[in-house]
């Protein structure tokens, strides 16, 4: 017979356990005082204890039953309420499955943060973080308080920071499918109470934009730096493409507004092999034609020197022109048929003349 008068502890913090990341002080299992009969011929299966569970802030205090897991050590595997269990001081919800063992604190089963759910078989708690690679993850669309975006991801590594209200997801798998099928998206989440912003690629069938900082709305996206291209109609290539812009992409009204971070952006026509230097244009997804500049712009025709132009600048990267070049302030360029149509050009040097057209 062996019998406890007073309470007694049992810890997680085996370097074997994560490093000692469950740190005694905080994270433990008090049992109540026991007894332990027929110590020369107990069975495993005997070994329960009554106790309170303390874990370090990631769920709340509960009473439980510890008794001896797979690995052998003292643990319990539990089902949250029916409401779910607050975890890290109420920052989420998670419903289903709780387990403990030397394993660490784990879980299957669904986590419920701001406007996202994750569904995992084996979510790992620590004190301060959690980390899976979820089944699912989906963010669901809203418009207020404020504005978020939908999006779904299958197979993907979720490491949150509860405390520093940041959960990041990062496709494993597939591209995440977002904006209701309308987008994809490869890369890393992040998700705020709030924002959600991302890096990676954005996929919009056409097109696609590039950045490493990207503020998702409901049915915008914005990136103060991008690179974004557009693909070719019906063949292999790209038709366009402009490197260093800051992106505005609506896809309620189907557009995208992109003005060039600096002078010296280039906006290139790989199919017309021309480059132009353009500060600002405009894409119409679904007329499939760009607008470049300002059409309500003229240039003086009457400058001795095209050095003193000012404006933007069509420039031939074609072999067997030479550098040919001009200045239009503005230009529609029509993405099916691969067509520059330049407006107000006021004259074209070729050789040692000079064309004025009409």
């Amino acid at each position: 017979l062996f019998q406890s008068f007073k309470e007694s502890y049992t810890f997680y913090d085996k370097y074997t356990t994560f490093k000692g990341v469950y740190r005694r002080d905080k994270f433990y299992f008090k049992l109540d005082p026991f007894v332990v009969d027929s110590l020369d011929n107990f069975r495993n299966e005997s070994l329960i204890f009554d106790g309170e569970f303390v874990s370090a802030g990631i769920f709340p205090k509960f009473r439980e039953k510890i008794s001896l897991q797979k690995d052998y050590s003292l643990g319990f595997i539990r089902s949250a309420p029916l409401e779910g269990f607050p975890v890290y001081g109420g920052k989420a919800k998670f419903e289903n499955e709780i387990k403990l063992s030397n394993k660490g604190l784990r879980a299957d089963g669904v986590i419920n943060y701001v406007t996202s759910t994750t569904r995992s078989k084996d979510f790992i708690f620590f004190p301060d973080s959690m980390n899976t690679m979820a089944n699912t993850f989906n963010n669901k669309e809203q418009t207020e308080p404020i504005e978020f975006a939908q999006t779904h991801g299958d197979t993907v590594y979720i490491h949150w920071l509860p405390y520093k209200d940041m959960m990041y997801a990062s496709n494993k798998g597939s591209a995440f499918k977002t904006y209701n099928g309308k987008c994809t998206f490869k890369g890393k989440y992040r998700l705020s109470p709030n924002e959600l912003r991302g890096s990676g690629t954005v996929d919009m069938i056409k097109a696609d934009l590039v950045s490493s900082n990207i503020l998702f709305k409901q049915h915008q996206f914005f990136a103060d730096t991008s690179d974004f291209h557009i693909k070719a109609v019906e063949e292999a290539g790209l038709t366009f493409a402009s490197n260093n812009v800051k992106a505005t992409m609506d896809l309620d009204k189907r557009f995208g507004l992109f003005v060039t971070n600096g002078k010296g952006t280039i906006v290139q026509f790989p199919k017309n092999q021309y480059v132009a230097y353009m500060e600002r244009f405009k894409w119409f997804m679904d007329s499939e034609e760009i607008q470049l500049g300002d059409e309500n712009v003229k240039l003086k025709g009457d400058i001795e020197n095209a050095i003193d132009l000012e404006g933007p600048e069509f420039i031939s990267v074609h072999p067997k022109q030479d550098s040919l070049r001009f200045f239009a302030p503005a230009a529609k360029y029509d993405l099916r048929r691969y067509i520059i149509r330049t407006i107000n050009v006021p004259f074209i040097n070729v050789a040692d003349a000079r064309i004025y057209p009409d």
